[in-house]
């Protein structure tokens, strides 16, 4: 699966926040989870020192992952010294978005030590053509 997902973006050893991103991931409680994703396509959109906050579109049903990624878009802003677009959400916007049932699963937690390959930080010009594509690997049943 992430040899298919390379043609849309380049590899990275480090989550770039504010990029979408995919990576292989072994969830720190997956024994007791009803369900996780280990496949994730996440825009992370805050660092920690173990890890990073992120925004794992998969968790949003498919219907919702379009007027979600329109919303977001609305947030990308470009930085002289790299001038590839990010997308940069404050916590307002993570607010009002966990307001909404569909939305409010896919905010998530995760933690570098359990991400098990490169990240694929997707180029900006297929992220309409990723979030169709069914690259999600649910562990458990499906969130929806």
């Amino acid at each position: 699966m992430i040899n298919d997902v390379k043609k849309f973006g380049t590899t990275a050893r480090y989550p770039t926040i504010g990029v979408l991103t995919h990576f292989v991931y072994d969830a720190k409680l997956k024994e007791i989870l009803p369900t996780w994703d280990k496949f994730p396509l996440c825009l992370p959109i805050h660092p920690y020192k173990d890890g990073f906050l992120g925004l794992n579109l998969h968790y949003v049903p498919q219907r919702t992952r379009k007027i979600l990624l329109d919303q977001l878009l609305k947030h990308q802003v470009t930085y002289k010294r790299n001038p590839r677009l990010r997308i940069m959400v404050d916590y307002m916007f993570l607010k009002a978005a966990s307001n909404f049932e569909d939305v409010k699963p896919c905010i998530k937690r995760y933690l570098k030590t359990h991400v098990e390959s490169v990240y694929i930080n997707i180029d900006p010009s297929h992220y309409n053509k990723i979030i169709k594509m069914p690259t999600a690997k649910w562990m458990g049943k499906r969130p929806y």
